[in-house]
């Protein structure tokens, strides 16, 4: 039993430095969500964050440090995996179900329009645009390979893999960014389209392949 009396056990120094430094990610990121790249400054994050310039410098010496800290941070938190089901051999309706639902959790979320803001507004900075064109690059790529590893049972090929994603993928940010500009809109439908185009898509590949290897035999 706890007496109670006992003080409070003190964090430890580096405990400190983590809590203030996520504190300024996280006030970063509302920074960017409702006033988007422009107004994401020093200043402006440091008042979002009830603290004074100083202290984010001591973090963050530099924007696009703390923008940085953002984008690998809070952006891509989750993305390493596009769809999220088993390698057992279920069916190409079961299949692109699930890959889409996975997907549709990221780009409905408030990560979407932060993105959207990171890519128009870091091009003219390097230091930031770099980091996360690159992050981009390699997600993507393993999104590639996690597609193609999950319908491997029904043959497609890498290429094949790579169209089916970057389909769903570019189909999933208009459909995020609809969401935001729309809010009535039905996107439980608009989702249930775009699984049917995906399963659509995935068995005209199949057939594709089926009469090239009867060609080739």
């Amino acid at each position: 039993m706890i007496s109670k009396n006992a003080k409070p056990q003190r964090r430890s120094q580096a405990e400190r430095r983590e809590t203030t430094r996520k504190k300024l990610v996280d006030a970063a990121y509302q920074v960017l969500e409702n006033g988007g790249y422009g107004d994401c400054t020093i200043k402006n994050v440091a008042n979002q964050a009830e603290m004074t310039t100083g202290a984010v410098q001591h973090h963050f010496k530099t924007r696009s440090d703390l923008l940085n800290a953002v984008v690998f941070e809070r952006l891509f938190v989750g993305s390493g995996q596009p769809v999220n089901v088993d390698h057992a051999p279920h069916s190409v309706e079961r299949l692109c179900r699930d890959m889409i639902n996975g997907q549709w959790k990221l780009y409905s979320d408030s990560r979407h329009l932060v993105t959207w803001e990171i890519i128009f507004g870091a091009r003219r900075d390097s230091s930031v645009w770099d980091a996360f064109s690159k992050r981009q690059h390699l997600l993507f790529n393993e999104g590639v390979n996690r597609v193609f590893y999950l319908f491997e049972h029904h043959g497609l090929s890498k290429q094949q893999a790579e169209d089916l994603l970057h389909f769903t993928l570019i189909k999933m940010s208009g459909l995020g960014l609809s969401k935001m500009q729309f809010p009535e809109l039905d996107t439980d439908r608009q989702v249930e389209l775009l699984i049917e185009a995906a399963i659509a898509l995935v068995k005209k590949m199949k057939q594709k392949n089926a009469h090239n290897n009867s060609s080739d035999a």
